[in-house]
């Protein structure tokens, strides 16, 4: 099983993190699946970097 970040397409906010079979199991419109099983830490709400790969947290 994996832990998956899912993404908004157009604002790279993480709309939820999930448990799931594979990355394929996600499909929906208007996101993408980040597999975050070994990390980076993520959580809802923080903001993720296509460049690097990392998630921040909006808040600190």
């Amino acid at each position: 099983m994996l832990r998956v970040a899912i993404v908004e397409n157009v604002t790279n906010i993480v709309d939820n993190i999930v448990v799931a079979n594979s990355l394929d199991d996600w499909g929906q419109p208007g996101t993408f699946a980040i597999d975050v099983t070994d990390g980076p830490p993520c959580a809802p709400g923080w903001i993720y970097d296509p460049a690097t790969g990392l998630f921040t947290d909006p808040s600190a």
